[in-house]
């Protein structure tokens, strides 16, 4: 059947049609030659029969008289039949009477045989059904025995013997005949077979054609044409329904594309309304989060500023110093959380930036040490700082956002831990990459919770307990994904936590000038007479800077605006923007 199943189906039917007829015409050839060869063979030996007993009439006188040569001059009639091979006569007491052969040179000598020695000759050939009708087929010769009786009584045997040879002439053209009609049979079997199955194959051709077409062109309003109501007849229907099927789909398809679009043009149009809007209104926002961080936080520094001076009093008592104390912690808690809010809102704006500078990595480290190490001096907790960065290792990066993400995860670490340590370890990796590693021996994060510490708003369990708003991990992972680096967290519950964060930071160029106290702080005698000029745009800030500068021993101050300007000379001269003052060596105060 494999050889079969890439052809078409005429070479099929051809096929099936020429072998259906070979073998009815096969199995009919060998019933005809059968039927021939047992036909012949019964004429043969009814022949051999009618000769034999016309022999054994003529051999009868002389059997009685017992005149041999009589009897073979009576066999003449033999002769006539040119299959007889040979014949005898025997006697009743199984001698040798008379004998003929066709061919005297090559008889065979049977003088002395006995008939009881000829049967024995041919006793595993011979039928016995055969034997008692007087004949048998012996290899390639038919034998006839017919016994001789006079008046009832038996005097002697005849023995006939015929080749087969007008048996197979007779067959041989009977085959001949045979496979002639076969061969014309097939030859018209497969004409009549390739005009016939043009009824099944040429609407198979039609059907084909129509497939073709409806992929071709994806025209599902063809049909295929129906020529007849048997099985192909039905196929076609079937086709032809399932393509009307196929077309209502389609129509179906395109009105619900055609309202789809309409619907996706007006919910596009919707969206961009609403786009529209919720644009100006994130902008509206923003301008609003920046002029009140502006404005709460101009009123909040001057504050602050008059808090820190008042601190200074020493005739204050320490009811008085604690509520001062109070005020400063609530206010700078106010601005960081501004801050916050500030930072959040830039950064899902995309409006916040970087500001690369060149500085010395080892600086920025050890002011953050010094910063936590008081902080956790006052929580009785364990400071360490491990790196190895060298003295003038100068980087390229935004300063302010790097310190900041340190100072918020070193923040948290010194606000959830109660007891034990926190070490801040700062590796140098491949490429310009540098890790850092906040760890501490806090509650810890469980890892359901890991998931969403980076997100704004979302705090772990301790983190609701201990406060806050929430923004601090997600401004600083924003932060360090906008540099182009990675934060992640290590942790267990109730085994602390390890902050890992990797970041580049290239190699800085050019020459930066390194930290000197010097050129932050002026030393001032307390008999010297200093005149300061104070430049701001804000009314709290001139007069802050004043009190600040009298305590720190200035003698003498005066406070004016740009407008008025005159010729007098200023020793010191505070701007609008923060800087370091130190008079005496020992404090610092910050204007802004």
């Amino acid at each position: 059947m494999l050889l079969f199943r890439h052809r078409s189906i005429k070479d099929k039917l051809s096929v099936i049609i020429l072998m259906t007829s070979a073998a009815v015409l096969l199995l009919t050839a060998t019933a005809f030659l059968l039927n021939e060869l047992y036909s012949q063979r019964r004429t043969m030996v009814a022949d051999m029969l009618i000769l034999a007993e016309l022999v054994s009439l003529n051999s009868m006188a002389a059997l009685l008289f017992n005149d041999p040569r009589a009897s073979e001059e009576n066999m003449t009639a033999i002769k006539a039949n040119p299959h007889i091979v040979q014949a005898h006569i025997f006697s009743a007491n199984g001698q040798l009477f008379a004998s003929y052969y066709r061919h005297p040179k090559n008889e065979f000598l049977i003088s002395y045989l006995s008939l009881t020695q000829l049967d024995e000759q041919f006793e595993e050939d011979i039928s016995q059904d055969n034997v008692k009708m007087g004949y048998y087929f012996h290899r390639d010769h038919l034998n006839i025995f017919k016994k001789i009786y006079f008046e009832n009584e038996f005097i002697g045997v005849v023995f006939l013997r015929s080749d087969l040879e007008a048996l197979k002439v007779r067959l041989w053209w009977g085959g001949i005949i045979v496979l002639s009609a076969m061969l014309l049979s097939l030859i018209l079997a497969f004409f009549m077979g390739s005009r016939l199955q043009r009824i099944i194959t040429q609407p198979l051709d039609k059907l084909l054609n129509t497939i073709k077409e409806v992929t071709r062109n994806k025209d599902y309003a063809l049909r295929s044409e129906k020529n007849s109501e048997d099985e192909l007849g039905r196929l076609i229907d079937g086709f032809n329904d399932m393509l009307a099927q196929i077309e209502a789909r389609d129509l179906k398809l395109a009105a619900y594309r055609d309202h789809l679009a309409e619907m996706v043009l007006l919910r596009t149009s919707e969206l961009q309304e609403a786009r529209d809007q919720a644009l100006a209104a994130n902008k509206a926002k923003s301008i609003f989060l920046a002029n009140m961080s502006h404005e709460i936080r101009t009123p909040m520094n001057a504050m602050l500023g008059y808090t820190q001076i008042l601190q200074r009093h020493s005739n204050l008592n320490p009811e008085q110093h604690q509520a001062l104390k109070i005020i400063q912690n609530s206010g700078d808690h106010l601005l960081g959380l501004i801050n916050d809010i500030l930072d959040i809102s830039k950064i899902e704006a995309g409006a916040m930036l970087l500001r690369p500078e060149n500085f010395y990595l080892k600086e920025l480290i050890e002011d953050i040490s010094a910063m936590f190490k008081i902080r956790c001096e006052q929580k009785n907790l364990a400071w360490w700082v491990e790196h190895e960065i060298p003295e003038n290792m100068l980087v390229y990066a935004d300063q302010i956002k790097l310190r900041q993400v340190l100072i918020n995860l070193l923040g948290n670490a010194v606000k959830f831990t109660e007891q034990g340590s926190i070490i801040l370890r700062v590796n140098m990796l491949e490429n310009d990459y540098y890790q850092f590693d906040v760890i501490d021996t806090g509650p810890g994060i469980s890892e359901g919770e890991q998931d969403t510490i980076f997100e704004p708003f979302h705090q772990a369990q301790s983190g609701l307990e201990k406060g806050g708003t929430g923004l601090g991990l997600a401004i600083s992972r924003r932060q360090v994904e906008l540099m182009g680096g990675e934060i992640r967290v290590f942790s267990k519950a109730n085994q602390g936590a390890c902050f890992t964060l990797c970041l580049p930071l290239p190699k800085g160029t050019g020459f930066v000038e390194k930290r000197s106290d010097q050129a932050l702080y002026a030393r001032l005698k307390s008999t010297c007479q200093v005149n300061a000029l104070v430049v701001s745009n804000s009314q709290f800030k001139p007069y802050q800077a004043t009190q600040e500068l009298r305590l720190e021993r200035a003698s003498s101050i005066k406070s004016v605006k740009c407008c008025q300007l005159s010729n007098t000379k200023y020793c010191i001269r505070v701007r609008n923007c923060s800087k370091n003052v130190r008079l005496d060596g020992h404090k610092r105060r910050t204007f802004s």
